[in-house]
């Protein structure tokens, strides 16, 4: 997947780049829940050697994107499926409506901690070219 996006600070071998919100983000909302619309950054690989202030292509891991959408989606969805299965069994609709609170929680928690972690493995994103500007 393509995205275009500028350079916004360099960081050795790597760039953080702010990229355009992809066509399904424009109309969401979902991520900002109420705050000022926060700019997309990614980390990607930057073997051109680009500089601040390059408009750039970045290419992103389709695996990669789907394993992300898959770890904050399909996760906690599974611990909530256990947490409610479980307080069901300990104490019928209240123990459900617990266990499946806590078990939310957890995975929201277990996901915001782990985002370090999925941020330093594997490149995801690597720029591949840089945009002709006009002046």
């Amino acid at each position: 997947m393509l995205v275009t996006g500028v350079i916004l600070r360099q960081l050795g071998e790597w760039a953080e780049v702010s990229v355009a919100p992809l066509t399904g983000c424009s109309t969401c909302g979902r991520c900002t829940l109420g705050r000022e619309p926060k700019i997309p950054l990614v980390k990607a690989l930057n073997p051109l050697g680009a500089a601040v202030g390059s408009a750039v292509v970045v290419e992103l891991d389709p695996q990669g994107v789907v394993a992300a959408s898959a770890w904050l989606y399909l996760m906690p969805l599974a611990l909530l499926l256990v947490g409610l299965t479980f307080g069901y069994r300990w104490s019928g609709n209240t123990g459900a409506l617990v266990l499946g609170l806590v078990a939310i929680g957890i995975a929201l928690t277990f996901i915001r901690y782990s985002d370090r972690w999925w941020q330093q493995s594997q490149p995801r994103a690597v720029i591949v070219e840089l945009c002709n500007q006009q002046d």
